[in-house]
């Protein structure tokens, strides 16, 4: 069966970057980076696991984003 560990939660403001990190150097590692344009129209995001600190696989993609009409920035 699955049981969730964790439940963490990423607020990334336009024009900055934010990361999470879990695991440790001796056993698998994730990395979770997303970043936001200073426009808030565009956000990359990458992804990679590493294994006793050998990079194993990783994913990247940007996004285009929409926003309200109402917002202000």
């Amino acid at each position: 069966s699955k049981r969730v560990l964790a439940q963490p939660r990423l607020q990334v403001q336009a024009g900055s970057t934010g990361v999470i990190e879990a695991g440790n150097a001796d056993g698998i590692s994730l990395r979770l980076e997303v970043g936001v344009d200073t426009t808030a129209t565009r956000a990359t995001w990458s992804f990679e696991w590493r294994d006793r600190g050998e990079l194993m696989g990783e994913q990247r993609a940007g996004l285009m984003l929409s926003r309200p009409r109402e917002a202000s920035y």
